[in-house]
């Protein structure tokens, strides 16, 4: 379970240059420890390591009201401490840098039970594809699982190499992720060929209950339709003509035919 603490943030670096005073600070341990700054600052002589709280005697604490300070932290400690107790075992699914952006999102009285679901939806698109691609491995079918990981590695480059949770995935990140495609060139055929592997993986999350949602982005976005794609095959006729045709012996050019011919004649 996480920890938190109120502190003097007494390090060299943290000490005011203007006033020379040290930042009041919640100490935060969840796996690695964390410092959040409070926008308090006191004197080490003016500090109350064992209470956590100012001191009114402090004679550099005398320009503020240290009852209300006090109170103020206890509030942002007590806010702190209840979000961690709420969020219960689901807090071993996240890091302490997400823990500390829901401190803030708490602090900001932004949040409610929204924190819990993202929290028990935080299965990510790597770590849920990562079973699939393994599950079409040990079945033999090397061919789809080389389709998700190569789909999955494009929209988390697209996603600035972090791996995105699937309750990210809305209809709003899936348009970003076409328009960005389509600006770079790439046809509708490639864009819609990374959108079916990626609503696959989706999918069979929420089949398997890893994953809950309200809405199915991939219920209200349309993927690209896939064109069929025009033949390249030589036709016979032409085949033909390049058989029939003679050149010099010995010349690069009739080594370039028969090479062809060879080629042709033993495919398969």
């Amino acid at each position: 379970m996480a920890k938190v603490r109120l502190i003097l943030d007494t390090r060299k670096s943290a000490k005011s240059s203007t006033n020379g005073l040290y930042p009041v600070a919640i100490r935060l341990f969840h796996k690695k420890a964390r410092i959040i700054r409070l926008p308090y600052h006191c004197s080490k002589l003016g500090w109350d390591d064992r209470y956590m709280r100012m001191k009114k005697s402090a004679f550099k604490n005398r320009h503020m009201d240290c009852d209300k300070v006090n109170e103020k932290m206890y509030d942002q400690l007590h806010t702190a401490h209840k979000l961690i107790t709420d969020i219960g075992n689901s807090i071993n699914s996240i890091d302490v840098d997400t823990l500390v952006q829901y401190i803030h999102q708490a602090w900001d009285k932004k949040v409610d039970t929204k924190i819990r679901n993202d929290v028990d939806n935080g299965i990510t698109l790597g770590e849920w594809g990562k079973v699939i691609i393994d599950r079409k491995l040990m079945s033999n079918k090397p061919s789809t699982a080389c389709w998700y990981a190569g789909a999955i590695r494009t929209i988390t480059k697209f996603n600035k190499g972090k791996d995105l949770r699937l309750n990210q995935i809305t209809v709003t990140f899936l348009t970003n992720f076409q328009i960005y495609q389509e600006a770079k060139g790439n046809s509708k055929n490639g864009v819609s060929c990374y959108l079916r592997a990626i609503r696959a993986v989706y999918n069979s999350a929420i089949r398997e209950d890893q994953f809950y949602t309200k809405k199915n982005p991939f219920d209200h976005f349309k993927i690209p339709t896939s064109r069929r794609t025009k033949k390249k095959a030589v036709e016979k006729v032409d085949f033909i003509k390049i058989r029939d045709v003679h050149y010099a012996k010995g010349s690069p050019i009739w080594h370039a035919k028969n090479y062809a011919l060879v080629m042709f004649n033993c495919r398969g």
